[in-house]
C-alpha cells in the first residue's frame, strides 16, 4: 500500500508544492512546480491578499497535476518565534504546563495571541532536564494562510517551520553524528532560517530578514539596472545589458553582508568562530546555488559548505525528469520535501 502527501513552501516571492509517494521500498516523486508569489499578496510574512494568493496556489496545483488537497505548510519570518527551553519535569502533562508558562514569559506577543507546540528534544542535553524545541505562531498569521488554503479548496495536516522542513530533509540525506555541529541554512527570497544541530539535536532556530531578494536590490543599484536583470545574473545568467565587472563587485559585497548577518545569528548562539565551531554547513533554498554567497558563508562561519538534495533517496521517473533537471531545483525544493516527508507522517484521513 502507498502514501502520498504534499508539501507546500509558500514565500513572499515564489510557491512550490511538491507530492511525494511512499511505497513499502522507496519514496518517488509524483510532481512538483513553483509559480511566482502573486505581488503584494503576502507583506511581512502575513497574508494580505488572500484570494489572489489562492487563486496561485490552485493554478499551481493544476498545472503539476497535485490532486491532493491536504498538505503541509511551511511558515518562517516575524509571525513565527521558535526557542529551546529546558524544564524540570519528565511528566508528559507537567511538562506541557511548563512549556506553556515558559514561552509565556519570552513571547513578543501576548500568550492569547498565539498557537504554539513542542518537541521533547532527544536525550544528550547535558542531564539538566527536558530539552524542549518550541514554536509558536501568531493566530493571525495563521487565520491568512488558512483562508487562502481554504479559497483554493486546500486544508493544512500541519503548518510547520521552514527549518524544521530543512531538518526531515537533511536526515533523509544523511546520517547524523554525535561528533558535529552542522549549520542549516535556508537562504529564501526575504527571510533566511538557521537551524543549528548537534548530532540530532537541534540547539538553536532563528530567523533572519535577510535573503535573495536584497542580493538582488543591492546588484542592481550599483549597477544601475533593472532587478529582473540584476536576478538573471544571480541565476547564472550573462545579461548584456548590466556591467559584469561591476556586478560581481557587488554580488561579492551583498554575499559577504548576508555572510556576515548569519554569521552575527550563529555567534548569538555560542557557535561559529568564537564559541563552540560549526564542522558542517548545508545550504537549502534558491540562494544556495550562488557560488558567491556559498563561499562567503563557509568563509565567515569557517566550516565547509555542502548543497542539500533533497532527490538523493528519492525515486523518479527518469523520462520526465532528467537528472540535471533535478539537481539544478534541488536546494530550493528542500524545504518542500521536507514538509512532504512529515505530511507521510501524519494520519491522512
Amino acid at each position: 500500500m502507498t502514501a502520498t502527501a504534499v508539501g507546500l513552501d509558500v514565500g513572499s516571492h515564489v510557491l512550490k508544492a511538491l507530492c511525494l509517494e511512499e511505497a513499502p521500498a522507496a519514496l518517488r516523486l509524483v510532481s512538483y512546480g513553483s509559480t511566482p508569489c502573486p505581488e503584494g499578496s503576502i507583506v511581512n510574512g502575513e497574508v494580505v491578499d488572500p484570494a489572489a494568493l489562492g487563486a496561485a496556489l490552485e493554478a499551481l496545483f493544476a498545472d503539476n497535476d497535485v490532486d491532493h488537497r491536504r498538505v503541509v505548510l511551511a511558515l518562517k519570518g516575524p509571525g513565527i518565534f521558535v526557542r529551546r527551553l529546558t524544564v524540570p519535569a519528565s511528566d508528559p502533562d507537567e511538562v506541557a504546563e511548563l512549556v506553556g508558562w515558559e514561552l509565556e514569559q519570552i513571547l513578543p506577543w501576548p500568550a492569547e495571541e498565539v498557537n504554539f507546540d513542542y518537541h521533547v528534544q532527544p536525550s544528550g542535553g547535558g542531564g539538566q532536564g527536558e530539552e524542549i524545541i518550541v514554536a509558536a505562531a501568531r493566530k493571525k498569521v495563521l487565520e491568512g494562510y488558512r483562508n487562502a488554503l481554504a479559497s483554493a479548496g486546500m486544508e493544512p495536516l500541519v503548518v510547520d517551520h521552514a527549518s524544521f522542513a530543512l531538518e526531515n530533509t537533511f536526515h533523509l540525506c544523511f546520517e547524523a553524528d554525535p561528533n558535529k555541529v552542522v549549520a542549516l541554512l535556508d537562504l529564501g527570497a526575504t527571510a533566511s532560517s538557521v537551524h543549528l544541530m548537534e548530532g540530532e539535536r537541534t540547539v538553536e532556530v532563528r530567523d533572519e530578514p535577510i535573503g535573495g531578494r536584497a542580493i538582488i536590490e543591492h546588484v542592481a543599484s550599483r549597477c544601475d539596472s533593472a532587478t529582473e536583470v540584476a536576478e538573471l545574473f544571480l541565476r547564472g545568467h550573462r545579461p548584456e545589458d548590466i556591467d559584469l565587472a561591476g556586478a560581481e563587485v557587488a554580488l561579492q559585497e551583498a554575499a559577504e553582508g548576508l555572510a556576515d548577518r548569519l554569521l552575527k545569528a550563529v555567534n548569538a548562539c555560542g557557535y561559529g568562530p568564537g564559541g563552540t565551531p560549526v564542522t558542517d554547513i548545508v545550504l537549502g533554498g534558491g540562494l544556495a546555488r550562488v557560488s558567491t554567497v556559498e563561499r562567503c558563508l563557509a568563509e565567515r562561519l569557517g566550516a565547509p559548505t555542502e548543497l542539500l538534495n533533497p532527490f538523493l533517496n528519492v525515486e523518479y521517473d527518469e523520462a520526465r525528469w532528467d537528472h540535471d533537471q533535478l539537481q539544478e531545483v534541488a536546494p530550493a525544493m528542500a524545504v518542500a520535501v521536507g514538509l512532504a516527508l512529515r505530511a507521510l507522517r501524519e494520519p491522512q484521513g
